[in-house]
């Protein structure tokens, strides 16, 4: 679990990797779980912070989901 104490040791490991693997979950995670999937859309925060992920190019950003539809 991250916690305020390994944030920081987290954060410089982060900035010492030459190349770095992103895995993230959609439902529940980014956005807030939802009955009807297409009401679980991200917000322009979330966008924005997708883009800068990607832009670096050491990061390899996926984005998971245990939807089937």
């Amino acid at each position: 679990a991250i916690t305020p104490a390994n944030t920081e040791g987290i954060a410089a490991a982060y900035r010492r990797a030459g190349r770095r693997l992103v895995l993230l979950d959609y439902d529940g995670t980014l956005v807030g779980f939802q009955k009807v999937p297409s009401a679980a859309g991200p917000d322009k925060r979330l966008l924005r912070l997708l883009d800068d992920l990607c832009a670096d190019a050491r990061n390899r950003v996926f984005i998971t989901s245990g939807r089937d539809y």
